[in-house]
């Protein structure tokens, strides 16, 4: 049996509602919208989306801020102590 080879273009999509973005992000709505710092944009009768680059770079920030072999987890250490 001959093996066939299918081509498919997929574009995934950049804007996302909000509660895409909160199933995107493996959040409840709720904790979503309270937690998320990213910028929503608004377009005309309040249709609001979310970009996806937008929060890639949020959760980027939060594996930063953990990671305890980076400067950003030990820096954000130091101004803990010092700041009491």
């Amino acid at each position: 049996m001959p093996n066939a080879t299918f081509s498919i273009a997929y574009q995934p999509i950049r804007l996302l509602k909000t509660s895409e973005a909160a199933r995107y992000c493996g959040m409840a709505l709720a904790k979503f919208k309270r937690d998320c710092p990213a910028s929503p944009i608004e377009f005309a009768q309040n249709q609001i989306r979310y970009d996806v680059k937008d929060l890639d770079k949020w959760i980027d920030g939060l594996k930063l801020a953990t990671d305890e072999n980076s400067d950003e987890y030990w820096l954000s250490k130091f101004r803990d102590q010092n700041s009491s």
